[in-house]
């Protein structure tokens, strides 16, 4: 996406999609959004597998009680 957009549009589509995916998760009961700055969304589980980890120990955990 670098190649094809200005620094400013790219920031303002990130912005966009976390107002979306913020806006997601408070649609369902006990939803949650996590943002991982140092981990993109497609390579997330190699880039940061202790979150993803985390996030399902956390889920269980919260449906468990």
């Amino acid at each position: 996406m670098r190649l094809l957009a200005s620094l400013k549009s790219l920031h303002a589509m990130t912005d966009g999609k976390r107002r979306l995916y913020a806006a997601i998760a408070g649609s369902v009961t006990r939803g949650e959004l996590r943002v991982l700055d140092d981990a993109r969304h497609s390579t997330v589980t190699t880039d940061r597998p202790n979150a993803v980890i985390q996030a399902i120990r956390d889920l269980v955990a919260k449906v468990s009680r």
